[in-house]
């Protein structure tokens, strides 16, 4: 499934431009009005993790984070562009997996234990973005590609039959393809390939009874947060 997002992502980055330069069936073109200035983009879809599930864990286990790498993806830019083709803004997204299951498990000391295993995470992106935008004739469809570098965020309120929430979070990336079908002049609908990377150093763990503890990770030990997202939304283009 990896291979078909990058196979997406290669042949959006290819298109995009070409249809981006069509001549429409129109009698307005971008030279007879001003392209507009502020996008406000809402979008939602699905997002895969990209990190490698851990092959010398449990078999129940192995299943579970497997599980745990489709999940819901949706967020909201705005952005302002200084001239046609470039502007800046701001960005946020958040990655939504969750699943849950009963297990019996047998610990060191020989006790047998009941209850759930379960992880409801968020990875959550905030940051500033730079945006480039080429406007078909008519002005009305754009192919946009944009970065961003922010706030990588992580919750995960789980249970390993006594329940548990980690949060933490570093430095994002966020590298972003997308193309916009106007509607009207003010409002399109459009498709975004998302590329969030970043990875989780540290992080705090509390516990059932409330005790939190902070945990430093060693460099083979990070968790890693990439993800991709295919996103559609709406659009709203003002002047």
């Amino acid at each position: 499934m990896r291979k078909l997002f990058l196979i997406a992502l290669l042949l959006m980055g290819f298109l995009a431009p070409v249809f981006a330069q069509t001549v429409e069936s129109s009698d307005t073109t971008l030279n007879d009005r001003k392209a507009p200035r502020l996008r406000i983009a809402l979008q939602a879809g699905g997002g895969y993790r990209l990190a490698r599930v851990d092959t010398d864990q449990d078999r129940v286990l192995i299943d579970h984070m497997k599980k745990l790498k489709w999940g819901l993806s949706y967020g909201a830019d705005v952005t302002y562009y200084f001239i046609d083709s470039f502007g800046a803004g701001i960005k946020f997204s958040n990655f939504h997996t969750g699943h849950s299951e009963y297990i019996t498990a047998t610990f060191e000391n020989g006790t047998t234990r009941s209850g759930p295993l379960s992880d409801n995470i968020d990875i959550f992106f905030a940051g500033p973005v730079a945006a480039y935008r080429v406007l078909s004739a008519s002005g009305r469809n754009a192919f946009i590609a944009s970065y961003s570098i922010g706030y990588l965020g992580y919750v995960n309120k789980g249970a390993l039959i006594d329940s548990y929430k980690i949060k933490g979070g570093s430095v994002g990336f966020v590298t972003e393809i997308g193309y916009d079908i106007g509607i009207t002049d003010n409002l399109s609908i459009g498709a975004n390939l998302s590329w969030i990377s970043g990875s989780l150093g540290s992080f705090d763990i509390t516990d059932e009874a409330g005790k939190t503890t902070h945990r430093q990770l060693k460099y083979n030990e990070m968790e890693s947060l990439s993800h991709l997202s295919l996103t559609l939304g709406l659009r709203l283009n003002l002047l």
